[in-house]
């Protein structure tokens, strides 16, 4: 029998219309905890494209064709009769190599999307600190794949935005260059101003919350710069609004985009301003040298990616959690991406200049 308030609440819920009732349901089932026996076996096998029989797809040569091939350590194995390579449910996904339980990941993606310390995502999910680290960075990387989707349109704002090079946690890959002394997060740079010590990111945002940024050049920017890093990600009929910096005129001009410049000294000019790209810029600095104290070059795009989808994105809570599952948890990780690869990355992710002027 039910009490007064579940019939109240009854009443409510079938008193809304079916799309409504839907999406309830939905947040409802996606926020159900994870049963702990689940693997990644269990969980893969609902979401990746399947044969008839119920066996996944070839990871090397996307046949069919695939027999059981025994087991190891309690996963199944199998056999592609086409290309006669061995696989498991989790090879060439995103869990290739991955030894932990399917529950500790959706555990690891509440404090992903918390932007939780390591120490805090370590200590809730039951994994080690270097654990938690790495996962952090597989998640990003898979991010990084969805951004390099995104693209502008409508009236966009575009500013760039600099950082002093870290080499933080290189030291022992002698990534930092010779007679470069090693110093403590927060200290000065030893040249004033825009100087090759400090890296640019070009950014830019619309009005529906969709960015993008890429650590691009050593000092201040050139056209050409300007063009590799933000002209693939604008398109056509929009609207850019920037500050007084020579090379937007040319990048307006090479994205067939209406171009607003915004004089020096001003803050707007008519109904056009850049607040929006000022305040991603706030949230970008606070959370790398606030929130997680300083991160080192080489992981800085997937650190500006983390600030795209987690902080400025207008998605919902719970429908970034269903990206992060739906989306990221399917596909194929790159060889990048594995744990002995990670902190082997280039420390100066500079991209190389596509245009010519």
């Amino acid at each position: 029998m039910f009490t007064t308030a579940v019939d109240k609440l009854l009443s409510q819920f079938f008193a809304l219309s079916a799309e409504e009732r839907s999406c309830i349901l939905e947040v409802l089932v996606d926020s159900q905890p994870i049963n702990n026996s689940d693997g990644v076996e269990s969980f893969l096998s609902k979401r990746l494209d399947v044969s008839r029989s119920g066996r996944p797809a070839c990871p090397h040569c996307s046949s069919l064709k695939a027999v059981k091939n025994g087991r190891h350590c309690g996963t199944q194995r199998f056999i592609c009769r086409d290309c006669s390579k061995s696989f498991g449910w989790s090879s060439g996904s995103f869990f290739n190599h991955c030894k932990k339980e399917i529950s500790q990941w959706f555990k690891y993606v509440q404090c992903f999307m918390d932007r939780l310390p390591l120490r805090e995502c370590a200590r809730r999910c039951g994994i080690s600190l270097d654990t938690s680290f790495k996962w952090r960075h597989r998640l990003l990387d898979g991010l990084q794949k969805i951004h390099n989707s995104v693209k502008l349109t409508g009236v966009v704002e575009a500013d760039e935005v600099y950082f002093s090079i870290s080499y933080k946690g290189s030291r022992k890959f002698s990534a930092q260059p010779a007679g470069r002394e090693p110093k403590k997060r927060g200290m000065r740079s030893t040249k004033r101003g825009l100087s090759d010590e400090k890296v640019c990111v070009p950014t830019a945002v619309n009005l529906e919350g969709k960015s993008t940024g890429v650590v691009c050049n050593l000092g201040k920017p050139t056209t050409a710069n300007l063009k590799t890093a933000l002209g693939c990600k604008i398109l056509p009929g929009s609207t850019l609004v920037t500050d007084s910096l020579g090379g937007y005129p040319l990048l307006a001009e090479s994205c067939k985009a209406k171009h607003v410049q915004i004089p020096s000294k001003k803050h707007k000019k008519g109904i056009f301003n850049i607040q929006l790209i000022n305040y991603y810029h706030s949230a970008l600095k606070a959370m790398t040298n606030i929130r997680f104290r300083g991160v080192a070059t080489k992981y800085l795009n997937n650190y500006i990616v983390y600030n795209n989808f987690v902080t400025f994105a207008k998605e919902s809570f719970m429908e970034k959690i269903k990206i992060l599952k739906n989306e990221i948890f399917t596909i194929g990780v790159e060889e990048r991406s594995f744990s002995v690869n990670i902190s082997k990355r280039d420390p100066l992710p500079l991209l190389k200049d596509q245009y010519l002027l």
